[in-house]
């Protein structure tokens, strides 16, 4: 019987060298289609990171209907569809609330037109007594035409807060007939499919919450 001829070393080191490009071929022409993709489509590899702090388990917003600025009825689930950003406030507050709704302005302004669209920034009064549905008209649109208030009952609003975690209650007295209201400062982002996702403290500056909205708007 004849020897079985076993092919050259030199036959050898070609074929590992040919596997090895082939398969170095195929790992860059993959990262390459990802970072097309990414670039075409707008979004990071892998899970968003938020700023906002994240609910392990996103809540469904209530679904109690308030009174807009516009004088119509109004529930969250309403806006169902759109992102939402949500300060409970009221209009003769001196200092966090004109400051949260300028930031807010300000977060929106980042956006492209398209996806400011898909965003929608609420003030819910936390002050019913004082904020009338056109007092609320002319406060929101000082700072933008889109923005939208609401107010409602003391109980309405609770109704709606309490999910939240929002605490309010009149507070110290200012002259004959003013006074303040102790309030929760935080800004909460509720997803297009009505559930809250994120809390931002009074603190979080705006880039972090556009950071964040260009995620939102893309679920």
């Amino acid at each position: 019987m004849s020897e079985q001829t076993q092919p050259p070393d030199n036959a050898l080191s070609a074929g590992r060298r040919w596997w090895w490009w082939a398969l170095g071929g195929l790992v860059a022409g993959g990262a390459f289609a990802l970072l097309v993709l990414q670039l075409v489509t707008g979004r990071p590899f892998g899970p968003p990171r938020y700023n906002g702090t994240v609910l392990e388990s996103p809540t469904p917003v209530p679904d109690v209907a308030l009174t807009a600025h516009t004088g119509r009825p109004v529930s969250l689930h309403d806006l169902r569809g759109r992102v939402l950003l949500i300060y409970f406030g009221y209009t003769a507050c001196p200092d966090a609330c004109p400051a949260t709704m300028a930031k807010l302005e300000a977060a929106i302004e980042e956006l492209p037109p398209a996806q400011q669209a898909e965003v929608q920034v609420i003030l819910i009064s936390v002050d019913p007594a004082r904020d009338t549905p056109t007092r609320l008209a002319d406060y929101v649109a000082h700072f933008s035409p889109s923005f939208l208030g609401m107010t409602g009952s003391v109980e309405e609003l609770k109704a709606v807060a309490s999910p939240f975690g929002v605490y309010f209650e009149k507070g110290e007295r200012l002259g004959s007939d003013g006074y303040l209201v102790d309030h929760t400062a935080s800004v909460f982002a509720v997803d297009k499919e009505s559930r809250l996702r994120l809390i931002y403290s009074f603190a979080t500056p705006s880039e972090e919450i556009v950071a964040d909205l260009r995620h939102l708007v893309r679920e």
